[in-house]
């Protein structure tokens, strides 16, 4: 039993009537009270708690009405009265707000994420009248924050600024200070200069922050950091690290399972592919920017945030985002031509790319007549392309929506009739939209045009220049993105031959054309042949670049991937740590890159035993590629594929093979049924079928895959031994000794010429042929067989 009576609080306070306890605070409580006389009306007391009389809290007290008091602004509650009680104690009365939190009342209504931005917007310019009239509020969050409808229209009002700090003022004549150690404001949604609790280095931008994280928690369902799931410990030492950034909107979401996720899009009436689009891209740099943790890197006022969240809005370049001119040129499209699809801006930031390579070219062609001939093909380049755009508005054309191909197409068709008398121009087009197709994955119209442009730059130029050079470059990487890897070499040696007689020895240009040349060996298993030539080329990236350039981290790569497919598992994921670290700073969070260098490092991870790292790194990987690029792009596929073979290596089996599958459904309407990446992911879905017992079709896939793999690659590559050990090991648990043997040793004859006698694969396949000899009666032969595992005495 309690010996509380049953109302411990008072029935009026000064001339107001309580009627009920709206909330209760550390310092306070607020009441639901009624006023008769001078006007009829319901108001919020809030008076102080009894025993909270202290000085600091009296201070603080008044601090909050006195900061009320200086804001007049419709989203903010206004203070109506104050005065204090015959015991002494002080209270003030404001406006009654019939609101719900704010994070309540979105999901409530299932606000859409514009919809959800608008709002956000409303609450920064309240925030920036606080600002202005020197009131910094420091614990914003979504239940300080009530929305009510009016007219059907929803209004936020910001209440509580019971921890409010002056900056150009003093609140009150007492000293409002903040004892040294004590933490102001609510944990999830503090800044990191509030965590280090020193109360010196708190500004505006502390409230920045905190709208950063509401804004991320209204968009994604949770907040960057939170301390419910780490402890408050580990919360604030992890907030006060400045060499570690923000979880993004990306990664916060997937933080969540698919079934969250799936009632997350729902209460934005949209579906999870589509939340992920919209999550990705400005709004993620913008709210990145707002919860920076270094404030400089902040916005410096509330009006800043809501000015970047309108041209978001607005479709227009947000100040967030580095600036570039595919990204500027997207935003103008869909700003101004509505109809126009968003896969444009890819082929438009090719261009940008082509430009900026062409002028590097430029630069190392000494020649004056060089020069000035490949900037009037840029410039003209450049009219055709606006003309281009000109006609595929909607509004000028046939009025329906235009995608990339159709661009490309269009492009394509006009090339002859415009520029019939300007080969070097046509050129020049021509390869830049050959590179546009190629990144698309529709390698079958990238072909002719990447063709077409050497031919006339053979034609115009003679054999000996370096544009020359560069179109045999392009040319060779398509051939090897298709798996031809003899024509790339051929193409990549002739280019380097041209370059190394045109250039200096050490030149950026033939430490990329080395790197390309290195890769396509790594392809085919030609070891050796790659080691020296992409060590060559780090090394030259290294004497002429700075240690952060997004180069180095291409080098970096390519020589990682080396080490990664002959088994050197430690010495490739060291150097991916090192690429991905340049890469997220130079490049930001989100890009290609980015998401190449986390797939590949999962993947190292994976073969080293560490799988929750694995997971991770496979999962921001597919997160960052189904914000940026298409859902049949191969790029997607190659993340899906490697998350798959995690899947299967912990035994979830149904999972894996769902991943697969995709990835296989993209690889063959991207690539082509022949391409050497169908080839893998038919080996990866056979290995999943094998495991769970469906010899038949495990079988079919492993020889399809093979099948494939016998035409592309050399007889001798690595891949060959892979889908070779699997067909075995499906005709061993049938008991098809006949068929087994000769693959087991042809697998063991490509593993150990290829890989060493110490390699984890030579291992499995020495371990499985034994396998399959004690299962044939041949005990002898197996353990003959098992002498030659390492450590076998």
């Amino acid at each position: 039993m309690t010996d509380r009576t049953p109302f411990d609080h008072p029935e009026r306070i000064g001339p107001y009537q309580i009627l009920q306890v709206i909330g209760e605070g550390g310092m306070g409580i607020v009441y639901d009270a009624e006023q008769k006389e001078p006007v009829r009306r319901r108001v919020a007391v809030k008076m102080m708690k009894v025993g909270m009389d202290t000085k600091e809290v009296v201070a603080r007290f008044e601090a909050e009405r006195q900061a009320l008091a200086v804001m007049q602004h419709p989203g903010i509650a206004q203070v109506l009265d104050a005065g204090a009680t015959e015991q002494g104690r002080p209270y003030f009365v404001m406006e009654l707000v019939r609101g719900i939190r704010l994070d309540e009342y979105c999901n409530r209504q299932r606000l859409t994420t514009r919809e959800r931005v608008e709002l956000f917007v409303e609450i920064c310019a309240a925030v920036q009248h606080a600002h202005q009239k020197g009131v910094i509020h420091r614990d914003l969050k979504p239940s300080n924050i009530l929305v009510t409808e009016a007219d059907g229209r929803a209004t936020a009002k910001i209440i509580d600024f019971g921890v409010a700090k002056a900056t150009g003022q003093r609140l009150t004549e007492e000293t409002l200070a903040t004892t040294y150690g004590q933490a102001l404001g609510t944990l999830a949604y503090m800044s990191p200069e509030q965590a280090e609790m020193t109360g010196l280095d708190v500004d505006t931008r502390t409230d920045i922050y905190s709208l950063g994280v509401i804004l991320q928690e209204l968009l994604t369902g949770k907040v960057p950091l939170d301390p419910k799931e780490v402890g408050a410990p580990a919360f604030l030492a992890q907030l006060i690290k400045r060499d570690q950034t923000m979880p993004t909107l990306g990664s916060t979401l997937s933080r969540g399972g698919r079934e969250k996720l799936a009632a997350l899009a729902e209460l934005r009436r949209t579906d999870v592919n589509r939340l992920r689009k919209e999550l990705g891209g400005d709004l993620q740099w913008i709210v990145q920017k707002a919860i920076d943790k270094d404030r400089t890197r902040r916005y410096e006022t509330a009006n800043g945030l809501a000015m970047d969240l309108k041209r978001y809005l607005a479709n227009e370049p947000v100040m967030a985002r580095p600036p570039s001119f595919g990204y500027r040129a997207g935003r103008f499209v869909r700003r101004n031509r509505t109809g126009v699809a968003a896969a444009v801006v890819v082929a438009v930031a090719l261009v940008a790319s082509a430009v900026v390579s062409a002028v590097g070219m430029v630069r190392a062609v000494r020649a004056e007549e060089a020069t000035a001939r490949e900037a009037e093909a840029l410039r003209q380049v450049s009219d055709f392309l606006v003309r281009l755009f000109e006609v595929s508005d909607p509004g000028e054309g046939r009025g329906s929506s235009v995608t990339a191909r159709e661009l490309l197409d269009e492009a394509s068709r006009r090339i002859d009739a415009e520029l019939s008398g300007q080969p070097l121009v046509r050129a020049r087009l021509m390869l830049t939209m050959g590179e546009a197709y190629q990144s698309l994955g529709l390698y079958e119209r990238a072909q002719p045009m990447l063709q077409q442009a050497l031919t006339v730059r053979e034609a115009e130029l003679g054999e000996e220049d370096l544009a020359v050079a560069e179109s045999l470059m392009r040319l060779g990487s398509l051939f090897s993105a298709r798996g031809q890897y003899d024509e790339a070499e051929r193409l990549y040696l002739r280019a380097l031959e041209m370059q190394r007689r045109l250039l200096p020895a050490r030149d950026l240009v033939i430490a990329r054309t080395l790197a390309r040349l290195g890769s396509s060996y790594v392809e085919r298993g030609r070891f050796e042949d790659a080691e020296p030539v992409l060590t060559e080329s780090l090394a030259m990236r290294q004497e002429a670049l700075e240690p952060d350039d997004p180069e180095l981290a291409d080098g970096l790569g390519s020589l990682a991937h080396l080490y990664y497919e002959a088994g050197r598992l430690a010495e490739a994921d060291s150097l991916w740590v090192r690429a991905l670290d340049i890469r997220e700073r130079a490049l930001g969070p989100n890009h290609p890159d980015v998401a190449l260098t986390l797939a590949n490092l999962g993947g190292a991870r994976w073969y080293q035993g560490r799988l929750d790292d694995a997971d991770r790194f496979l999962r921001r990987a597919v997160e960052i590629r189904m914000l940026i690029l298409s859902p049949d792009h191969p790029d997607l596929a190659d993340a899906l594929n490697t998350l798959g073979a995690l899947a299967w290596t912990r035994g979830r089996y149904d999972e894996a093979a769902d991943l697969y599958g995709e990835a296989l459904r993209i690889y063959e309407k991207a690539l082509g049924p022949d391409h050497v990446d169908v080839a893998r992911v038919l080996n990866n879905l056979a290995e999943t079928d094998w495991k769970m017992g469906e010899y038949a079709e495990a079988e079919q896939l492993f020889l399809r895959s093979l099948e494939i793999k016998e035409r592309v690659m050399e007889s001798g590559h690595p891949s060959l031994a892979v889908s070779l050990n699997g067909l075995a090991n499906v005709y061993r648990d049938q008991g098809r000794w006949a068929d087994a043997e000769p693959r087991y040793r042809r697998a063991l004859e490509i593993r150990s010429s290829q890989l060493g006698p110490e390699d984890p694969a030579v291992v499995e396949t020495l371990t499985d042929y034994a396998q399959m000899l004690r299962d044939a009666g041949r005990p002898d032969e197996a353990e003959a067989l098992e002498q030659r595992l390492p450590g076998s005495s």
